[in-house]
């Protein structure tokens, strides 16, 4: 606030009662201070934070599992076999919990009556929408980022035990775990995303478990080789490809990044059509 001025909704009110709106950066930077203290004042955020050890918890237990049967494996095992991505199946976990704060960070508001007080206030939707993205997406990759390291760091030290751990050196570790963490704000994006086009908490948990378990799953059941090549287009296998390690695959890991920007192009796009047209 500035000292003379009032600072009411989205306008700066003068001392004589002239009106002035705010320049678009002060608008955006009001916003994004305000998202951050609804988000922080939503107990399903803590719950949902509460969660994020788990993945850590699978990881560790993942590869104590692969460091028991080392030894039970044939040298063609062993020859395929690639310690940086061992624990890296738990992260789903955190991919389902930040979709789910994607989720919540538009709908508690809605089912609460809270939205349409904000957007009472504050008539630019689109930039609202922006405001909530920054915030969720800035979070999702700090609370990703957290989680990748700590799966790793935990799994490799299980593998270690057999000697077969590795570091942030080894190829295509360290870009394994930047990717998951990458993969893990978009799917608080796409979370945001659905969740402002369904306004529904229910619907969009089913639609994000949807997109990563059921059409992969539907996909894979295609014949070669459309089932990898349509497969190379899905949330989970796009996040896969990221790290470069898999061979001959049909999807660089830079088409990879750009098919999961496009998921949040294709998300927030949605999103700002449907918070634009319809009433909150």
């Amino acid at each position: 606030m500035r000292t003379g001025h009032t600072y009411i909704a989205s306008s700066l009110v003068e001392p004589d009662g002239r009106t002035l709106q705010p320049s678009r950066t002060r608008l955006v930077r009001d916003l994004v201070a305000a998202e951050w203290l609804k988000i922080r004042s939503l107990r399903s955020t803590y719950y949902l934070l509460a969660v994020l050890p788990l993945p850590v918890v699978l990881g560790g237990g993942l590869a104590l599992s692969a460091a028991s049967s080392w030894e039970r494996l044939s040298e063609q095992g062993r020859s395929g076999f690639d310690p940086s991505a061992a624990g890296g199946t738990a992260l789903q976990v955190t991919y389902l919990v930040l979709a789910a704060f994607g989720i919540l960070a538009i709908t508690s508001e809605s089912t609460t009556g809270m939205l349409r007080q904000t957007l009472t206030a504050v008539p630019q939707r689109r930039t609202l929408l922006m405001a909530k993205a920054l915030v969720v997406g800035v979070i999702s990759l700090i609370a990703g980022q957290l989680s990748s390291f700590a799966v790793f760091f935990v799994s490799q030290t299980v593998l270690g035990t057999r000697g077969i751990g590795v570091t942030l050196a080894s190829p295509y570790a360290l870009a394994s775990v930047l990717g998951a963490g990458f993969s893990c704000m978009v799917m608080g994006l796409v979370g945001l995303g659905v969740g402002t086009v369904l306004r529904s908490s229910a619907g969009g948990f089913i639609a994000i478990f949807a997109l990563l378990f059921v059409v992969p799953a539907l996909i894979s059941l295609l014949p070669d080789p459309w089932n990898e090549r349509i497969g190379s287009l899905t949330l989970p296998m796009a996040s896969n490809l990221l790290p470069g390690r898999i061979p001959d695959a049909w999807l660089p890991p830079a088409g990879a990044a750009l098919v999961l920007l496009g998921y949040i192009a294709l998300a927030l796009a949605a999103a700002s059509a449907a918070i634009s047209r319809r009433d909150p």
